[in-house]
This record gives C-alpha cells, sequence and structure tokens, in this order.
C-alpha cells in the first residue's frame, strides 16, 4: 500500500510573476512546483502554509481561498507514494523574517518562462488559464461602454435589417378580361370571389360560385 499524505501549497502571484520552489537534485532534470509542505496532524491547511512559507522563505503570507486539489499517485526513490495536494491562494504580506529554518530555491518566474516545467502539469494548465483570464478583467475596456455614448446612442451605427430589393415580375404585364388586379396569396381571383357569398339551400345550385378555383 502506498504511504498516504496530504500537503498544501500556495498560489502566489506578484507583478505578473509566480513563486516557485525548483529541485534541489543535480542529478534530476530540472522541474517546479507551487511552494508549501506537508499537513501535520492538529493543524488547518491556512496555518500549514503559514508555517511553511515561515520556515522555508520565512515570509508573512496571508492564506486565502481554496482554489485547486490535486491528486497524485507515484513512486520516487523506491517509495509508492499517494499525495492530496490542496491549493490555496496566498499573498506576501512581510518579511522575510530572520533567516529560514529550512531554505529552499525559491524562484519568481512569469509562467511558462521558467527554465523547467511545472508540476503536475493539469494545476499549470489551470493556474495559466485563471492568470489569463484576471489580466483579461483587468485591463482598460477597449469598446466603450453605455455611460460613454453620446446622444443616447453607440458610437457605431446599429445594423440595420436589409431592405428587400423588389425583383420584376415574370407574368405578363397583360390581364384577362375580368380579372382584377389585387393579389391573394399569389393568384389572381375575379373581383365577386373576394366578397363573402350566400351560402345555398339544399339541392339548389347558386349561380356564380364555381366548383373549383384555378389559378393562372
Amino acid at each position: 500500500m502506498p504511504d498516504l499524505s496530504i500537503r498544501v501549497r500556495g498560489v502566489i502571484v506578484q507583478n505578473g510573476a509566480v513563486m516557485m520552489d525548483r529541485t534541489h537534485h543535480a542529478d534530476r532534470e530540472m522541474f517546479y512546483w507551487l511552494p508549501g509542505g506537508g499537513l501535520e496532524p492538529g493543524e488547518t491547511s491556512a496555518e500549514c502554509l503559514a508555517r511553511e512559507l515561515m520556515e522555508e522563505a520565512a515570509l508573512e503570507i496571508e492564506v486565502g481561498r481554496l482554489l485547486y486539489v490535486s491528486e497524485n499517485i507515484f513512486t520516487e526513490s523506491g517509495d509508492y507514494r499517494h499525495e492530496v495536494i490542496l491549493y490555496r491562494l496566498a499573498a506576501v504580506r512581510g518579511g522575510p523574517v530572520g533567516t529560514p529554518s529550512d531554505p529552499r530555491m525559491h524562484e519568481w518566474h512569469r509562467l511558462g518562462e521558467q527554465p523547467g516545467p511545472l508540476l503536475p502539469e493539469d494545476v499549470a494548465r489551470e493556474l495559466a488559464f485563471d492568470i489569463a483570464a484576471d489580466r483579461a478583467r483587468s485591463s482598460p475596456r477597449t469598446t466603450p461602454g453605455p455611460a460613454a455614448w453620446a446622444h443616447g446612442r453607440p458610437p457605431c451605427p446599429r445594423p440595420t435589417r436589409a431592405r428587400r430589393t423588389a425583383l420584376p415580375d415574370k407574368r405578363p404585364h397583360h390581364r384577362p378580361p375580368g380579372i382584377s388586379s389585387r393579389r391573394h396569396r399569389g393568384s389572381w381571383r375575379r373581383p365577386e370571389l373576394n366578397r363573402p357569398q350566400r351560402r345555398p339551400a339544399a339541392g339548389i345550385a347558386a349561380p356564380g360560385i364555381p366548383v373549383e378555383r384555378r389559378t393562372l
């Protein structure tokens, strides 16, 4: 069975750069992860993150809300491990205060510009998406809003519905005698057919009412 551990890491972004912890193993390929450490029994995740940043970087931080949860099962140096990692938003409020008791290789990099990959990859993708979305929200509006409209109208003309152009009538210009110019559902009709007719009594044929209506 793997050894289960719960870790807490901080998402600290300052002036567009992210605080990262670099691997200290010289025999391994360089990679990064977010700073933090293991949760000890009896402490909250916020207390754990504040303690770890003080021990590793002598920084006073303010811990914010929970951002991501990651679960990793892997083998390292022959040890079978199962990690559940909580990623919480944090901000530096003071420091460094004295000397770190457990110094690490902390570096500041813009996401995607660090020399090695940020692990785990799914957390790196989510972090890149959130940073880009936050940058888009904080950027000035490129399109003036309703408050900038003059005389109650937008700066650009509203799109108008395209007008239909009349097509030439392919029917002959002459009309048969007794046919009016009124159109009804695309067919020519006699004037007397446009007026309501009295229904004939049973067994009596009503003159002038055609049995079948044809279109020309």
